[in-house]
């Protein structure tokens, strides 16, 4: 996949490769919902490589954020995200409520899949 330059260099442009890391804007400055939805983008992405059929809901009445489909069976899946490791914890701690606290339980959701955003474009968070 490829985005055109907005400052053209010849008639046709220069191609810019999605993996270029100086494209993405400071996550910390980012608004909760705009997190959730790169959240979600990495999610679709990582799961579509892999093989899974990606279907999103229309509109957001459903407690969960995609189905994902592998051969003939379907799930339901809750996205979720973090941007930071409270250091006094040697663990991330995520949310399990959805906006109105109400928790997701198996009725409403058969997977919960989180993204941990990295400090900088192109820096990870540590997992241990």
């Amino acid at each position: 996949m490829c985005f055109w330059d907005s400052n053209f260099e010849s008639d046709w442009g220069r191609i810019l490769g999605i993996s270029e890391e100086d494209l993405e804007p400071t996550y910390a400055t980012l608004h909760n919902k705009h997190r959730g939805e790169l959240a979600e983008l990495a999610f679709m992405r990582t799961a579509a490589s892999r093989g899974y059929a990606v279907s999103k809901p229309w509109g957001e009445c459903e407690r969960y954020d995609f189905v994902v489909r592998f051969g003939k069976v379907f799930w339901r899946v809750q996205v979720k995200s973090v941007r930071a490791k409270d250091p006094r914890r040697s663990y991330y701690r995520l949310g399990t409520v959805n906006s109105h606290r109400l928790p997701y339980t198996s009725e409403h959701i058969d997977f919960l899949a989180a993204y941990i955003f990295p400090r900088t474009p192109g820096t990870f968070f540590p997992l241990s």
